[in-house]
């Protein structure tokens, strides 16, 4: 017998988040004067595109019972080919790059990375090489990574294993 659907909530709470990450970046930069302020229409543009994967959720959810995504590397990869395509394009402004890295720093502290691992063990990195920790932080974030779509892929499968039941 199979149990009956429960509403997914987890992913619409992520959106809010991804959301509200974009309103706070957007909102910082304007009122930042050390800052050189990007355009509405860049904004706009990445909140389509959030938008339109949100809409897209429950297509997702049915390719993640086969193999698990983040929703916030799926997000980051959209938002990294629309700076791309910012950058390469002659006929538009070229945005700020201080925007997409603050939109990332947000989504990494979401995930939990190095800067919060630092703060919990109490770790002053002010002094180090920052080449050789950026280099840290990259090892770090691939296995976080790893580690992450290995647990997924176990509960998925348990989800499999309760449905055939």
């Amino acid at each position: 017998m199979r149990r009956p659907q429960r509403k997914k909530q987890g992913s619409g709470k992520l959106f809010n988040f991804i959301k509200s990450t974009l309103e706070e970046v957007q909102r910082t930069n304007q009122e930042n004067p050390e800052e050189e302020t990007a355009s509405n229409t860049i904004f706009d543009v990445i909140k389509g595109k959030i938008d339109e994967l949100e809409g897209k959720n429950d297509e997702r959810r049915e390719e993640a019972r086969e193999k698990p995504t983040s929703i916030l590397d799926i997000v980051e990869n959209e938002i990294e080919k629309i700076q791309n395509r910012n950058r390469e394009n002659p006929e538009e402004k070229t945005e700020p790059s201080v925007i997409f890295d603050k939109i990332k720093n947000h989504f990494e502290e979401k995930r939990g990375g190095l800067k919060s691992l630092l703060e919990e063990f109490n770790i002053e990195v002010d002094a180090v090489d920052k080449e050789r920790l950026r280099m840290i932080q990259a090892n770090f974030k691939r296995e976080r990574k790893a580690l992450r779509v290995k647990y997924a892929e176990m509960v998925t499968n348990l989800v499999k294993e309760s449905q055939r039941k």
